[in-house]
């Protein structure tokens, strides 16, 4: 049974028990690095966005990240984002998922924003400046992790 399955699958990531492979080669056991999986339930052109946005200030926020899928990691965030329109305005809601090299889940938070009301379609009205603010306080979540009760 299909359906079964996805929702026990979608049971197990809502509850912070979704796990995902673990590495085949260890991360650099002398520094921490960070490699973001590709974001979810978002157009790509948002995704391809807000990434850049991590990407440029990673390392002023005070996260090494590693840009090649293939490459190892100390973590892996996975992002999950949901954008929910009306009349006046839209809210976006992103879901972060920290997982070690193993694969197991060891951070989860949630952040949201609000954006313009698309025009039919939630997305269209969350623009370049709600992009960036999705960025950064994805990216300011993780780093104060990293840097303060990771221990």
């Amino acid at each position: 049974m299909l359906f079964r399955s996805g929702v026990r699958e979608a049971g197990d990531e809502l509850m912070g028990k979704e796990r995902m492979a673990p590495l085949r080669v260890a991360p650099p056991k002398d520094r921490v690095t960070v490699q973001f999986q590709p974001f979810t339930g978002l157009p790509v052109n948002a995704a391809d966005s807000i990434y850049r946005k991590i990407r440029a200030a990673a390392a002023e926020n005070g996260v090494e990240l590693v840009h090649r899928l293939e490459e190892p990691a100390t973590y892996r965030v996975k992002a999950h984002f949901v954008a929910l329109g009306n009349e006046t305005s839209t809210q976006v809601i992103a879901t972060w998922s920290v997982f070690d090299a193993e694969g197991r889940p060891v951070h989860r938070f949630v952040a949201q924003d609000t954006a313009q009301a698309g025009d039919g379609d939630a997305w269209a009205g969350v623009g370049g400046e709600a992009q960036d603010r999705l960025a950064m306080s994805g990216l300011r979540g993780i780093s104060a992790w990293l840097h303060g009760s990771r221990r």
